[in-house]
């Protein structure tokens, strides 16, 4: 608990000395204090009985804070009862602090508007009044679940400094848990354990937590910051050892009971009838897959419902199938029922996004997925993961946000198969940018065609799908940049838009003007036109990894047309780089009348570490200066 000294409402001011935590965290907005939680496991009825109380302290160190931190919300779920909250503030009062309750306590369900996300959460809300520069707010309250299969976890780091972290696991010694630190590697989080009256108190703990600021192309908090996580593995009573989730094997025999009614569903006159028509002149088995998995991809608006156990259980595919709409596991169920029509396997499959860095090898558990797919498997065991909430995803690309993850497939009652999900090669993921140009005075002028193909495509397609034709110069545009921005872009054109195996193709002229310099005699144009194909220098005090989403190769050509009358003076040297992280190059080549500059470039990382941070910046620095350099054209001719 809290321990502060009360006198008539009021608390001593050296408790928090404002001056003291300026001066300590200067160009901060705010302090956490205090961010202490504690999960008390007990065992009631040889059940397991889970309990997590919190407790945070703030203090405001900048008085434009105040507003939006006059504002709480707390969210449960419907496995979560919530206890009582104490929720008030310590307001400046002479050399001491006034305690002010917080007011205007509501409980509503939680909305999101316009989100394909819905929910039975529920959000209470309340306000602290009259915050200011100084005040502390104070927040304590406690959630039972129901649900003592569930993770809990803990997070060292946030927006704010934190003065003081402590995370307690408080268990009955009958109950043995899987608690997995993560991110550790400097060694700031230090760990105590004891028994104390039949108890087994684990305690981590950590001083002076930095706060985190946004980086752009950062992944979740959980890939790269101090947390923790942790369950109940199993426990024992007088009837003998209970497993939880200890293994995998746990994790496959909770989940799987979630699968019955869809397993059990034979599939409609209605979904045989559609997969019929579907697959009908299919030459082959993987050809039905294809023509099943495209049509759900086509025809399923994705529509996510979390709704109590409905986040967990798959609605019947027959439901699906009429109303055209459901989550990712209704989406998977749907094409598990349509193939099993077809008289071919599939089998539904629980993985994560790279947003839980957890493998269900090390951490089984539901902290370690948050999606359902559909897989398939070739006799030679090639493995297809089927996914239709990522609309234009081609079959034989997994969806870049679970490439280097471990799936868990449901292959039956008691047998499931754990694979990891592998990273597609840059080769399969390709722009290529080819510009014809010409010079007109100051002005470079010409045309574009444009290959993009694998991920590029499937992230770009759906802007393309939905624009208005009068819009389309103005997306390619955006899409495309080049030269400066004065840039414009006419006479669009697009191909392969609806064909998820073809390289999508944009064409289009353009021009650009301020461009080219002269003078006496002289030219002087880069032929380089887009210069912002990567991220630039990374700041050396970064913390985050700067995360990709896929590998990739980029090409990037630019054939110039040679001014009657003039020749090549100058052409900058080739240039050459080649890392474990990125290749690059930019070569030069002359032929008959027209210089062709090329630059390729090829990205080999999901996440570039901070100790790779400077090997990245010395190759900026030598893309920058390839890029930079002009070539020069000379007058031959009077």
């Amino acid at each position: 608990m809290i321990i502060l000294a009360l006198l008539a409402g009021n608390v001593f001011a050296q408790d928090y000395d404002l001056a003291a935590y300026k001066e300590k965290y200067k160009g901060e907005q705010a302090v956490q204090v205090v961010k202490r939680t504690r999960v008390t496991i007990d065992v009631k009825n040889d059940k397991p009985l889970v309990t997590t109380s919190y407790e945070d302290q703030y203090l405001l160190l900048d008085p434009k804070l105040a507003r939006s931190f006059s504002e709480e919300e707390i969210t449960t779920t419907s496995f979560d009862e919530l206890g009582k909250i104490d929720a008030y503030s310590l307001m400046p009062n002479g050399k001491s602090f006034k305690k002010v309750k917080a007011t205007n306590f509501q409980t509503r369900d939680k909305t999101q508007e316009g989100s394909v996300f819905h929910d039975d959460d529920k959000i209470t809300s309340f306000y602290y009044p009259s915050l200011q520069e100084g005040s502390v707010r104070i927040l304590e309250y406690s959630e039972t679940t129901s649900e003592y299969r569930f993770p809990f976890g803990f997070f060292f780091q946030s927006v704010f400094p934190i003065e003081t972290n402590e995370f307690v696991v408080d268990a009955d010694t009958s109950v043995h848990l899987l608690l997995d630190l993560r991110n550790n590697g400097s060694g700031l989080v230090k760990k105590n354990e004891e028994i104390v009256r039949g108890r087994r108190i684990t305690t981590y703990s950590m001083t002076g937590a930095k706060g985190l600021k946004f980086e752009e192309q950062s992944p979740s908090l959980r890939v790269y910051t101090p947390h923790i996580v942790g369950q109940i593995a199993y426990y024992t009573t007088k009837q003998g050892r209970q497993s939880v989730l200890e293994t995998p094997a746990d994790l496959h025999t909770w989940y799987q009971t979630n699968l019955t009614e869809v397993e059990n569903e034979v599939p409609t006159e209605e979904i045989t009838r559609l997969a019929d028509s579907i697959t009908k002149g299919s030459e082959s088995e993987l050809a039905k897959v294809k023509a099943i998995y495209y049509w759900v991809q086509n025809n399923i608006k994705y529509i996510a419902f979390e709704e109590g156990v409905n986040g967990f259980i798959p609605r019947q595919p027959s439901s699906v199938c009429r109303k055209r709409y459901g989550d990712c596991k209704d989406m998977a169920a749907l094409i598990y029922s349509m193939l099993k029509s077809q008289n071919i396997t599939a089998y539904l499959t629980w993985v994560g996004t790279r947003d839980l860095p957890y493998d269900y090898s090390t951490f089984p558990s539901a902290a370690t997925d948050n999606h359902m797919i559909a897989v398939y498997e070739t006799e030679d065991g090639t493995a297809y993961y089927l996914d239709a909430t990522s609309a234009w995803q081609p079959m034989d690309y997994p969806p870049f946000y679970i490439q280097e993850k471990e799936v868990l497939i449901h292959k039956g009652t008691g047998d499931f198969e754990i694979r990891k999900v592998a990273i597609l090669p840059p080769e399969r993921t390709e722009f290529f940018d080819t510009s014809y140009v010409h010079i007109d005075g100051s002005k470079i002028a010409g045309n574009a065609n444009v290959h993009s193909s694998g991920y590029y495509t499937t992230l770009i397609h759906d802007s393309f799908k939905n624009v208005m034709p009068e819009d389309l110069d103005k997306l390619m545009k955006n899409v495309n940049p080049r030269g400066n921005n004065t840039l414009r872009v006419t006479n669009s054109q697009m191909r392969n838009l609806d064909d998820r195996e073809k390289p999508f193709i944009m064409s289009f002229d353009f021009e650009v003007n301020n461009y080219v310099s002269s003078y006496d005699k002289e030219i002087y144009v880069n032929p380089i036109l887009n210069k912002d194909i990567t991220h630039g220098e990374i700041r050396e005090d970064r913390v985050a990894p700067l995360e990709l989403g896929f590998y990739s190769s980029d090409a990037y050509v630019t054939v110039l047309d040679i001014p009657e009358g003039y020749t090549l003076k100058f052409v900058p040297e080739n240039t050459t780089f080649t890392s474990d992280f990125v290749d690059y190059s930019v070569s030069y080549s002359e032929k008959d009348g027209q210089l062709m500059t090329t630059v390729r470039i090829k990205f080999k990382f999901l996440y570039l570490q901070p100790d790779q941070f400077k090997a990245w910046n010395d190759f900026v620095k030598i893309m920058k200066k390839s890029m930079s350099e002009s070539v020069v054209l000379i007058k031959t001719q009077a």
